[in-house]
């Protein structure tokens, strides 16, 4: 990366004079070496970047750093240190319940058979528990339909 801290870019306040791609206009800019360089207004909507120095020095590649290091195995393991555990990650994937899927069905804002869909999908990957019922979103109406009575062109909520 060239900067320590790239330009940071945040919603313009105002079109006319906030706006950096409404201030610069691009197409007058000469290409080639003789050409000026190029330069950026300091407005609110955007920050200048930063570049390497002292504080901000260029970061060095993870990778080398890896090579030096001793690999899990090797590493001794202090058994008086009861705060820190190593837990290997679970290998088994999490089952989806009824609720949870309602629940994702609910966040995602999915219609029936957009949820019919995910679900069937789901259920094909070994993601859902199996006594999920993937055609419950069909009658997911059905709590609500008690307090609505239709007539004529109305719809009226019985309380």
């Amino acid at each position: 990366m060239k900067f320590a801290v790239p330009r940071i870019w945040r919603e313009p306040t105002d079109h006319i004079h906030d706006c950096y791609f409404c201030v610069v206009n691009p197409s007058k800019r000469r290409a080639g070496k003789n050409a000026k360089k190029i330069e950026y207004p300091n407005l609110p909507s955007t920050s200048a970047p930063v570049p390497h120095s002292e504080n901000f020095p260029v970061p060095s590649n993870p990778k080398q750093k890896a090579q030096g290091q001793l690999p899990l195995s090797q590493i001794s393991s202090n058994s008086g240190d009861s705060e820190f555990v190593i837990t290997s990650p679970s290998v088994e994937p999490h089952l989806i319940n009824s609720e949870e899927f309602d629940d994702l069905v609910r966040d995602l804002n999915l219609p029936k058979l957009k949820a019919e869909i995910l679900g069937s999908r789901l259920k094909q990957w070994n993601l859902l528990k199996n006594d999920v019922i993937i055609s419950d979103q069909r009658k997911r109406h059905k709590t609500f339909s008690g307090f609505f009575t239709k007539k004529t062109d109305f719809v009226i909520a019985m309380m």
